[in-house]
């Protein structure tokens, strides 16, 4: 898959609680190239909020489960796909 940093996609919205206004929650976009935006008004200012570094964390751990599930398969296809060796799944073919 590749980003056109250009026209970032929208891939992952998370919604945060505030730490300083218990019940009101920010959220957080994360784009295909990396970029991160919250709609509090701390990152108006182009700066990392808490929002952002919360969702970061949560992504993490998230990540952190995915690949004690699913690690080792995680780390074949990733090598099949570094080497060249494509993206698509085996099929059988059925006569």
């Amino acid at each position: 898959m590749e980003t056109d940093f250009n026209n970032p996609k929208l891939i992952w919205r998370l919604k945060v609680e505030s730490k300083s206004t218990p019940g009101t929650f920010h959220i957080v976009e994360i784009y295909d190239s990396g970029d991160m935006r919250c709609d509090c008004k701390y990152n108006e200012f182009g700066k990392v909020c808490s929002h952002m570094m919360k969702a970061l964390i949560y992504l993490r751990v998230l990540v952190d489960k995915i690949e004690k599930l699913y690690g080792e398969r995680i780390q074949k296809k990733s090598d099949d796909i570094v080497q060249g060796k494509g993206s698509e799944e085996k099929r059988p073919v059925q006569d």
